[in-house]
């Protein structure tokens, strides 16, 4: 069982699927390396951001992007962890991304995921999945009596509790050992904060990310059949290697155009020509650089002999 991961395209004519997604993983950017969902622009960086599963649950994060993520004209945290739901519309840089999700788990888990959940990270990685407390119950973080495991050195320098407000998070700090933020606003280490949806808690390598919930779909019959997909028109690197569970996406070249063989998938092969605006644009930009950096050895020089 999984959630399985589209992400369209969203354009004036309409949504443009761009990939289908099974792995636990998959990068997005101009030029992801060494596998990924390329995005045809030159505001998004190469490498912009990175789509992760964590159980049945997708989340995204920026990977230091030039011109950043944004969800709901607010900019995502590059230590953010965004809950990626049904609908969602991510903007990277200029270019909206879509995100539609299909549930293939039982009906137990799909009441859980419903429910109100609390998602602890440490050093990157989902440590546990908390539900929302009950009213007058709550959580602490940190302390002697934490409910999750950390580092000694982490426990004696922090102290956060959470509890519930209606279907809301509050969380009250009392000690943080490090700054803290509320999504990217640094907040008092005394702070008592209320937490929407996809709010973001972060201190050091904690970071808390609050969901009220999925709204659930059932997985389409067909989706299982082809596993991962990625959009063969799309300008790849070359270094492109999707793993699913039907074989996996290989990359060779062959007169100068490179080819994107399916192995395991009844599929055609698909053959992708270069990206001659993206390729012009690349050269451009090259040329500048070298450039500005003549110009600016030139200046010096004539500083050096003035």
């Amino acid at each position: 069982m999984s959630t399985i991961l589209s992400l369209d395209l969203a354009t004036d004519e309409g949504n443009r699927l761009l990939a289908r997604v099974d792995d636990a993983d998959v990068l997005i950017g101009r030029a992801p390396a060494p596998k990924g969902v390329a995005i045809q622009s030159m505001a998004v960086s190469a490498t912009h951001g990175k789509f992760i599963r964590f159980n049945e649950h997708w989340f995204y994060r920026d990977l230091q992007s030039t011109n950043g993520s944004w969800f709901s004209s607010r900019m995502l945290s590059p230590s953010a962890f965004h809950v990626v739901k049904d609908g969602d519309v991510l903007i990277l840089a200029n270019t909206p991304i879509q995100s539609r999700l299909n549930f293939d788990v039982s009906a137990e888990q799909v009441q859980l995921l419903q429910e109100p959940a609390i998602f602890i990270f440490w050093q990157d990685r989902l440590k546990v999945t908390l539900p929302l407390p009950r009213h007058g119950q709550f959580y602490n973080i940190g302390g002697e009596d934490s409910i999750v495991e950390f580092p000694a050195n982490f426990l004696s320098t922090h102290k956060l509790t959470i509890k519930a407000d209606g279907r809301n998070c509050l969380l009250e700090s009392y000690q943080v050992g490090t700054g803290l933020y509320h999504n990217s606003t640094q907040i008092s280490p005394s702070a008592q904060v209320m937490m929407h949806d996809r709010d973001n808690i972060i201190t050091g390598q904690l970071v808390i990310v609050f969901s009220t919930g999925h709204k659930t779909v059932e997985a389409e019959a067909n989706l299982g059949e082809v596993g991962t997909f990625i959009d063969p028109s799309a300008r790849y690197s070359k270094k492109l290697i999707t793993n699913s569970g039907f074989g996996k996406l290989l990359e060779e070249e062959h007169e100068h155009r490179e080819i994107v063989r399916t192995q395991g998938i009844a599929r055609p092969i698909a053959i992708v020509e270069p990206d001659q605006h993206n390729l012009i644009g690349d050269k451009i930009i090259y040329i500048i650089g070298i450039l500005a950096l003549l110009i600016t050895l030139a200046l010096l020089f004539w500083f050096l002999l003035a």
